[in-house]
C-alpha cells in the first residue's frame, strides 16, 4: 500500500513537471517566479528558433523589462522586423537603446542600421558611423565593414573607395574576416581600375 502511494505521488509529479515545463502558462509561472536574470530568455530562445515569435517576444519581454540586455537587443530585432508583433520603429529604437547602453554590441550595430536606412529615425551617416565606431570600440569589428560599406555605396555619405578600403583594412586586421577581407579585395580592384582610367 505505501508503494503503491509513492508511485501515485511520482506520476502526480511528473505530471505537474511535465504541465509546467511544456507549457506556455506553465513555463511563464516558472520564468516569472524565478529570480535569475536570464531564464526567461532561455525559453525564448527555444520559441524564437522555432520561428514562434509572438510566445518568443512574451519571453524576452520580461528579461527586458528586468534589465537582461540580450532580451532588450531581441526584442528590439522583433520590433523593428514586426516579427510575432506590428513592426515598430520606436518599440525597436527603444530596446535597443536600452542594451546598447549596457555595451551590446549587436544593439548597437543595428541602432547604426536604422540610422543609415532612415527605419523610424531620420536617416543620418553621422549617428549611424558613431553607432558603428561605438560598437567597434566594444570589440565588434563588424561596425567598421559596416562603415566601409557606407563608404564604398556612397550610401547616406559620398562615395569613397579609399575611406571604404581604410575601414575594410582595419576591421580585416582586426580578424573580421567573413565580410571585411572578401571587401577588401574587392574595393581594391575597383581602386586600381579607377586608377587605370585616369
Amino acid at each position: 500500500m505505501m508503494i503503491q502511494k509513492k508511485k501515485i505521488g511520482i506520476l502526480i509529479t511528473i505530471v505537474i513537471l511535465a504541465l509546467v515545463f511544456f507549457t506556455k502558462t506553465g513555463q511563464k509561472i516558472v520564468c516569472q517566479a524565478g529570480r535569475k536574470p536570464g531564464f526567461c530568455s532561455g525559453i525564448a530562445y527555444l520559441y524564437y528558433a522555432n520561428q514562434s515569435y509572438e510566445n518568443a517576444k512574451e519571453f524576452f519581454e520580461l528579461d527586458a523589462k528586468r534589465g537582461v540586455y540580450k532580451a532588450q537587443s531581441y526584442l528590439g530585432h522583433l520590433y523593428h522586423d514586426g516579427l510575432g508583433t506590428p513592426q515598430d520603429y520606436t518599440q525597436a529604437k527603444y530596446w535597443y537603446e536600452k542594451a546598447a547602453a549596457q555595451g551590446h554590441t549587436n544593439a548597437m550595430l543595428w541602432l547604426g542600421v536604422m540610422y543609415e536606412e532612415g527605419h523610424g529615425v531620420a536617416s543620418d551617416a553621422r549617428q549611424a558611423i558613431q553607432y558603428y565606431k561605438q560598437a567597434a570600440d566594444y570589440g565588434e569589428v563588424l561596425g567598421l565593414t559596416y562603415i566601409g560599406i557606407m563608404y564604398q555605396d556612397g550610401k547616406v555619405v559620398e562615395k569613397d573607395y579609399i575611406q571604404a578600403a581604410k575601414y575594410y583594412q582595419q576591421a580585416c586586421n582586426a580578424g573580421e574576416t567573413r565580410k571585411a577581407c572578401i571587401y577588401l579585395e574587392d574595393i581594391k580592384k575597383k581602386i586600381a581600375k579607377t586608377n587605370a582610367q585616369n
